[in-house]
């Protein structure tokens, strides 16, 4: 941690940096299966699962501890075993221009800030009991996939229309579906994609979700669109295949322009998965 704060950076372009080194080593932080799937990142102590962008943070799944939870058990880590992790938090417009002198639309009453700590993995320690975990009895991936799609669309009264490709109108909030094609696991993605956007629809999570390609807010849905179908997909145990490369570096080439657009988009992304899984407005941090 010392290190990290020698470094002064934000927390925002650490994290960016992060995601970034993942992209050049040809991982998508999103496709990584832990990431809403029942094999996830947890806290030892707690047994919780951490935020979806912890998870696309980490390398591996598993339990993990912070240092002073670590200390307290009377355990160590091996060096160099730590693992970056966030916690997000809105403050007023006031603290934002207290804290840091920055600049900020009076019309936005909030702003996120972000503060890091180190967690270990309990392979990594020493000193830790491991404890097991449950064994879960599997289910068919599109079957639940299905359940998901079929039991949102009637709750949220949700019009659907046949189309040539997969599409969200979020004007008159109807939803484009196409015919099923061979690749099953990419067809589900992209049902999922559509209903991540119908989300945003004013009468739910009400995102201003942009109306034209090559609109910076447009650029943002998409990229929770993204995050979040893969999370959901997780969730039922559906993966897609492997991403282009050009797809690698459009996203990078988005994230070096902004440092805080992949926060923002992974902290909505995962709203938008769990009001459509609950019907649940989770809290905005």
């Amino acid at each position: 941690i010392c290190e990290l704060e020698k470094q002064k950076k934000s927390v925002f372009t650490l994290v960016t940096e992060r995601i970034l080194d993942n992209l050049y080593k040809d991982i998508v932080p999103w496709d990584k299966p832990w990431n809403g799937g029942e094999d996830c990142a947890t806290s030892y102590i707690t047994g919780k699962p951490y935020s979806s962008l912890n998870q696309m943070l980490l390398d591996r799944s598993g339990q993990y501890l912070t240092g002073n939870q670590l200390k307290t058990l009377k355990g160590k880590h091996l060096k160099h075993s730590g693992n970056l992790l966030v916690y997000y938090e809105l403050r007023s417009y006031r603290e934002f221009l207290k804290e840091e002198g920055g600049k900020m639309n009076p019309h936005e009453r909030t702003s996120p800030k972000l503060t890091f700590f180190m967690v270990y993995n309990v392979e990594d320690c020493e000193g830790i009991d491991v404890s097991p975990r449950e064994a879960k009895q599997a289910e068919n991936a599109y079957e639940k996939a299905d359940r998901i799609i079929e039991s949102y669309i009637m709750r949220e009264s949700l019009n659907t229309t046949k189309t040539v490709n997969f599409q969200y109108d979020n004007k008159e909030d109807v939803l484009g579906l196409a015919p099923i094609g061979e690749d099953l696991a990419e067809y589900y993605a992209a049902i999922f994609r559509m209903l991540i956007h119908s989300t945003g629809y004013k009468t739910r999570l009400n995102r201003d979700m942009g109306f034209r390609f090559g609109q910076q807010k447009y650029g943002k849905e998409e990229l929770i669109g993204e995050i979040g179908s893969a999370y959901l997909c997780h969730k039922v145990g559906i993966f897609t295949s492997k991403r282009s490369e050009t797809y690698k570096k459009e996203w990078a080439r988005v994230f070096r322009a902004n440092n805080y657009l992949f926060v923002s988009a992974a902290n909505k992304a995962e709203r938008a998965a769990k009001y459509i899984l609950t019907g649940e407005r989770p809290k905005e941090y």
